[in-house]
């Protein structure tokens, strides 16, 4: 089991801190900028993040004595996600914040790591909004890993998206939290609206993705977008040729009103099944949608952006990265325009 840790030094007393780390449902007073609303659902929070995604965590524990908040994390693809908060007493006007997380599979870590990073500086910021005192700094250790070697970090604009698709945990049972603290939740079941319809396909593919081969294959056809369930579902079939010959696929696009994210289900006529889910949202016009594959005994992490939306046009991109995210190789290119 890998585990995760962050600590920060805060220059407040601790009972100060522990006053706003210690309600569960303020997450997004707590990590302003890092977290856009959380609401909470009896002993469950749903937080949504900056970048559209949401997570459900469970609240497992509260000490007030200790000054210890346990929760779990809860959907994803992740085996096993806990995690703890805890605030340590450095004597009048100091403490510490020691924030760790227990998880499987081990390959997680980084990816769970550098959220960690981006929501413990967050939370520097919201304790000296909330305390009206300075925050002293951050330090923050590497992942740790029982019996293997240390994760490399992933780069920080993926932080949130990418624990908010992996992260999970078991139910358990728990306490009721303090008041919900709630944000606007942007409905997004009408996002790909722009898309129904007919559309002339320019299709670039990499020949050998992450091989280190420049070459790319062309492909021209069609596809068409058909909505579903009054467009909170659609299915996309893609019609290209290319020198190497037919190329048939469909996604199948839903959308979830609990997380307010779209997930995208990829199959072509060759293999015949669904991929790994892509999951994400739409924000100021922009699509992400992320997953992760195993290509070559390894893991890889795959970005699809939808951009350049017009009436009459739109943009498809993937990526993949071997380094967990801190660079990225295209290697899919579709420009879309609009048929009569």
């Amino acid at each position: 089991m890998a585990t995760a840790e962050v600590q920060i030094e805060l220059g407040v007393d601790a009972a100060e801190a522990w006053r706003v780390i210690g309600d569960f449902g303020a997450a997004r007073d707590l990590a302003p900028g890092f977290v856009e609303s959380c609401e909470l659902r009896g002993e469950e929070r749903i937080i949504a993040f900056r970048s559209g995604l949401v997570a459900r965590e469970r609240l497992v524990a509260l000490d007030p004595e200790r000054r210890r908040l346990v929760y779990s994390a809860r959907g994803g693809k992740a085996e096993h996600h806990n995690a703890a908060m805890e605030v340590i007493d450095r004597g009048p006007g100091r403490c510490a914040l020691r924030w760790t997380t227990d998880l499987l599979p081990d390959a997680l870590s980084p990816f769970v790591q550098d959220m960690m990073e981006q929501g413990a500086a967050a939370i520097a910021r919201g304790v000296e909004a909330r305390t009206g005192e300075a925050a002293a700094g951050l330090r923050s250790p590497a992942p740790r890993r029982a019996g293997m070697a240390r994760a490399s970090w992933c780069g920080r604009s993926l932080g949130a998206m990418l624990a908010a698709v992996w992260m999970a945990g078991s139910p358990a049972a728990a306490p009721a939290g303090p008041t919900a603290i709630a944000g606007p939740r942007r409905d997004g079941s009408h996002d790909f609206d722009f898309e129904i319809g007919r559309w002339k396909t320019d299709l670039r593919r990499l020949k050998k993705p992450l091989g280190g081969s420049p070459e790319w294959v062309h492909y021209s056809g069609t596809t068409t977008v058909t909505a579903i369930w009054g467009g909170k579902a659609n299915l996309v079939e893609l019609d290209v040729e290319g020198p190497t010959g037919r190329l048939q696929a469909l996604s199948l696009r839903l959308y979830d009103p609990e997380t307010r994210e779209w997930s995208l289900n990829f199959a072509n006529s060759a293999g015949g099944s669904l991929a790994v889910p892509s999951v994400g949202a739409f924000r100021d016009g922009r699509g992400e949608f992320y997953n992760h594959e195993t290509i070559g005994g390894r893991t890889v992490l795959v970005r699809f952006v939808i951009s350049d939306i017009t009436p009459e046009s739109v943009r498809f991109e993937q990526a993949f990265s071997a380094d967990g995210g801190r660079s990225w190789e295209v290697n899919w290119i579709v420009v879309d325009t609009r048929l009569p």
